[in-house]
């Protein structure tokens, strides 16, 4: 196990100490052979003894002199803050401190014997949320559980410390390849990520990894921290992998995104975002029965950034809730307008998991006067891994309002069959990547069918994502599903484009005598 101190290790002393004190060892059985030698051949034993004094002298001062520059770990250096496995405190506060301390000692010994030092910056996300929802003793046990696990997949010689109320620091006195760093850092995402059960709670978090790499003898410890600490950042950023290498790009980048988050914050503060919606389409593909809405915003410099950039930087600064709120309200109204349709809003993790959600929705729709039915809330599995009671009671809440949920992205995730079957879903969502594999072979396709047929089974309706193609379209109408999203059946569109393809769809069906109808709920099988 590591300690949060420096190990007894006499590998570590200094080569020069150790050459000094085995020439010592020579030297006395030299002044031996000597004196013996100068008895021998009967001269005077006195200049040899007093010549080969004064070189054992130097000898000695040599030694001492490297003594205290070898790595000399047999002193435990324990600090506020940091758990030790040889027992005393389960929990403190954190000393970042401490660390950087020792890992200036760490980056100048690397320095000296010509290695390279490295730092793991380690976040555990969603325990934060779980701490305000369940109570500090929860959060507290969650993060000292988190610490020991992190502990038993460092290795002896590594340095662990706490940084933050949910960040940790692991320094490695020589980093080893590539590829087993990244490696390790992916055990350790995986190994922290394993469900906790905490004071009878079961609690899932996310864990990432960011690796700081000494890349030149002249790097300060403070640089290599702040390396581990960017990619960290971008680390957050990204879905998979779980861990991100610092390169001189990340470094850049950071700064860009930095301030694509003021831009951002000040877009929502200002209102400037706006609302798209994409068409959801019965399986004819003609009628129009939901849409689902989408977040746009037009940089002033840098014109339309997609969401794929912009949600993940409003979730790690803490803007997504406000992002969202918008979204939810401009949806709402919007749909106040388009009679027996559906609108579908996606919903962050971030947001579902923060207090007073419930409360919002019955707000947004008591203040746009929206049928609670024609609501749509789009959950991923993400939503609900941080604590499933809590979710599962807030769905709950959800459904006795009367809004429908939907499961999106189904079968990326590693639980959705298990959400699917204990949660009160009333549509399933095929991924985008399952049509396209569809098209690839046997395989696809089958998975597809499985899919729909386990959908159409549990009595949910079962709608695609990302059919663009007429053959996407007629292998999944074959298949069962129910209603189709899509470039084939439209972009997203503002509202106005919305409202006047209704108005055309509306004055056919009165000329065909039929009408649409709103699709979801669960479903006669």
């Amino acid at each position: 196990m590591a300690n949060i101190f420096w190990r007894k290790e006499l590998a570590g002393w200094r080569p020069a100490l150790t050459l000094g004190l085995a020439a010592m060892s020579a030297q006395g059985v030299f002044i031996l052979a000597g004196v013996f030698g100068s008895y021998w051949l009967g001269l005077d034993p006195a200049p040899f003894l007093a010549a080969a004094t004064a070189c054992l002298a130097l000898q000695m001062l040599a030694a001492l002199r490297y003594a205290p520059q070898s790595e000399d770990r047999s002193t435990p250096r324990s600090a506020d803050g940091y758990f030790s496995t040889s027992g005393g405190k389960s929990w403190s506060a954190p000393n970042r401190a401490w660390f950087n301390e020792q890992l200036e000692h760490v980056v100048a010994q690397a320095r000296r014997f010509d290695r390279r030092a490295a730092v793991y910056a380690v976040e555990i996300e969603g325990a934060k949320e779980i701490a305000g929802k369940l109570g500090g003793e929860i959060g507290e046990k969650l993060i000292e559980t988190a610490l020991q696990r992190l502990i038993a997949c460092a290795r002896a010689e590594d340095v662990v410390g706490r940084l933050g109320d949910d960040k940790f620091g692991v320094i490695l006195h020589a980093a080893p390849s590539a590829a087993s760093l990244t490696q390790s850092a992916d055990r350790i995402a995986e190994n922290l990520s394993t469900p906790y059960v905490v004071l009878g709670h079961r609690l899932t978090v996310g864990a990432k990894v960011g690796i700081g790499l000494m890349i030149d003898r002249s790097d300060e410890a403070a640089i290599v921290a702040e390396r581990a600490d960017t990619a960290l950042y971008h680390a957050k950023t990204q879905t998979f992998p779980r861990y991100c290498v610092y390169e001189d790009w990340i470094g850049s980048n950071r700064r860009e995104q930095a301030q694509l988050a003021r831009d951002l914050s000040t877009a929502i503060s200002a209102r400037r975002l706006s609302v798209a919606y994409q068409p959801v389409v019965d399986p004819s593909g003609d009628t129009v029965v939901g849409v689902e809405a989408l977040c746009r915003w037009r940089h002033d410099d840098l014109g339309d950034v997609p969401p794929v950039k912009f949600i993940p930087i409003a979730e790690t600064s803490g803007e997504i809730n406000a992002l969202g709120e918008q979204v939810l309200r401009q949806a709402c109204r919007d749909a106040r307008n388009w009679e027996k349709i559906s609108v579908a809003v996606n919903v962050s993790s971030h947001q579902f998991r923060g207090s007073g959600f419930v409360e919002l929705v019955q707000s947004v729709l008591d203040d746009s006067g929206l049928d609670p039915r024609r609501l749509e809330l789009e959950l991923t599995e993400s939503v609900l891994v941080s604590e499933i009671d809590d979710a599962v009671a807030k769905i709950n809440r959800l459904k006795e309002i009367g809004v429908r949920l939907a499961l999106d992205d189904f079968g990326t995730g590693y639980s959705s069959l298990n959400y699917l079957l204990a949660l009160p879903f009333d549509k399933l969502k095929i991924d985008r990547s399952f049509v396209l594999k569809s098209e690839s072979g046997a395989s696809g396709a089958a998975v597809v069918h499985s899919i729909v047929s386990l959908g159409r089974a549990l009595g949910l309706h079962v709608t695609a994502e990302g059919v663009d193609s007429a053959d996407q379209h007629q292998f999944l109408r074959i298949a069962g599903v129910h209603s189709f999203q899509g470039y084939r059946f439209g972009r997203p569109m503002m509202a106005r484009e919305i409202s006047e393809r209704l108005a055309t769809q509306q004055k056919n069906f009165h000329t065909e005598g039929a009408a649409p109808c709103c699709t979801g709920g669960r479903l006669a099988r």
